[in-house]
C-alpha cells in the first residue's frame, strides 16, 4: 500500500510544472461566449503544499485554438492577473500552460450569435466616365469580416476586383449603368450587397444647317 502511494506521488510530482510549489488557479474555469465577445478570466498562484524548488513563477498561458478564441498572458508573481479572451469562431478552445495541451485550466465554448447582413451605404450612385467613386458597406463587424468585391451583377464572380475591405474606389470605364457587388463572409454568416453606378452619356448638341 505504501509503495503504491509513493509511486503515485512520484507520478504527480513529475506531472507538475517546474515551479511545483505553486499552482495556477483560474476563475471562472468555464466560459460560454458568442463570436465577437471579449472578456477575461482571473488567474493567481496558489501554494501547493509541496516542495518549493526555488524556480519562482514563470507561466505563459495561451489558447490551444486561436481560430476559436484568443488568449495570451504571462504570470511571474503570486498576484492576481487577468487573461484577456476574444471569441473568434464557433467551437471549443482551452487556456493551457505554454504550448502543452496537457496542462489546461479553462474551457471556452464559442457559438454563433445573430449577425445582420451588410448593406450598401449608397446603393445607387452617379459618376463621370473614368472618375473614381467610393463604394462602401455598413456593418458593425467589419473587423472580423472577409470582403471580396466583383464587377457585375450580384452572384457573378467572373470579374473579381483587387479589394478586400469594407470600402473601395471604383472608376467606371463605360457609359450607362455599371454594377459592382461585394461578398461579406464571417465564421458564422455570409451576406452581400450590390451597387449601381450610373454614368450619363454626353449630351448631343443639335447641329444647325
Amino acid at each position: 500500500m505504501h509503495r503504491a502511494t509513493l509511486v503515485l506521488l512520484v507520478l504527480l510530482l513529475a506531472a507538475l510544472p517546474a515551479s511545483a510549489g505553486w499552482w495556477p488557479s483560474f476563475s471562472p474555469r468555464t466560459l460560454q461566449l458568442e463570436v465577437g465577445d471579449q472578456t477575461s478570466v482571473e488567474v493567481h498562484a496558489v501554494w501547493s503544499g509541496l516542495v518549493d524548488y526555488g524556480n519562482g513563477i514563470h507561466w505563459t498561458f495561451r489558447s490551444d485554438d486561436s481560430w476559436v478564441a484568443t488568449a495570451n498572458a504571462s504570470v511571474n508573481d503570486q498576484g492576481s492577473h487577468l487573461v484577456p479572451i476574444e471569441a473568434v469562431g464557433p467551437g471549443t478552445a482551452r487556456i493551457c500552460l505554454g504550448n502543452s495541451g496537457d496542462s489546461c485550466y479553462v474551457t471556452i465554448f464559442v457559438r454563433c450569435g445573430e449577425e445582420a447582413p451588410v448593406r450598401a451605404a449608397q446603393p445607387v450612385l452617379r459618376a463621370e466616365l473614368h472618375q473614381p467613386v467610393t463604394l462602401s458597406v455598413v456593418t458593425p463587424i467589419a473587423q472580423r469580416t472577409h470582403f471580396t468585391w466583383f464587377r457585375g451583377r450580384m452572384g457573378d464572380r467572373s470579374q473579381p476586383l483587387d479589394a478586400a475591405s469594407a470600402e473601395i474606389t471604383f472608376a467606371p470605364d463605360a457609359y450607362d449603368a455599371q454594377y459592382v457587388w461585394v461578398s461579406a463572409v464571417t465564421s458564422c454568416s455570409t451576406s452581400s450587397a450590390e451597387f449601381r453606378i450610373d454614368v450619363p452619356r454626353p449630351r448631343q448638341h443639335a447641329v444647325r444647317h
